[in-house]
């Protein structure tokens, strides 16, 4: 007796696991947009950063922007394994209007009470996605959020603490 092994063809993106994903797939890409956009805001203080805080402020969102480049991969790796291309445009953060512009010449203080709200901002917006992944019954997408809005309520802490 031979047994054949029944071919079955999924179509890349239309679903995992018996769902749609195309507003899990969006929120992904929103959180990509965002975290780019903090990547530069957060580039921006490390790099124009003075005074007493100099070291310690240098050290600390470079430690934060490392983290961000690993996230943006794993988002967008995200997007990809629900089928979806990876666009990237810096307006794709519908419900979160992005960071500030980053002053070069502000106070040391102003620039870190900035990142402190931006990021307490897209911690907000993330838990959207969680919100939106949980909902889809997406739980890898909802651990991923996850994970980044523990992240970046972290680093709103760290950063806060420098200017208590």
């Amino acid at each position: 007796m031979t047994m054949q092994a029944e071919k079955t063809t999924m179509v890349p993106g239309s679903e995992i696991g018996g769902r749609n994903d195309t507003a899990v797939s969006e929120g992904l890409i929103g959180a990509l947009a965002g975290t780019y956009q903090l990547i530069t805001k957060t580039h921006l203080c490390h790099w124009n950063i003075t005074g007493t805080q100099f070291h310690a402020v240098h050290e600390m969102t470079a430690t934060f922007y490392q983290n961000k480049f690993a996230a943006a991969d794993d988002l967008a790796e995200r997007v990809r394994a629900l089928g979806r291309p990876v666009t990237l445009d810096l307006t794709d953060a519908p419900r979160w209007n992005g960071p500030a512009p980053q002053d070069a010449g502000a106070p040391a203080g102003k620039m870190i009470g900035d990142l402190v709200h931006d990021h307490h901002q897209f911690a907000t917006c993330l838990r959207e996605l969680v919100e939106t992944a949980e909902h889809a019954r997406d739980p890898a997408t909802a651990d991923l959020a996850t994970e980044r809005v523990a992240f970046h309520e972290k680093a709103a802490w760290m950063l806060g603490a420098l200017i208590a």
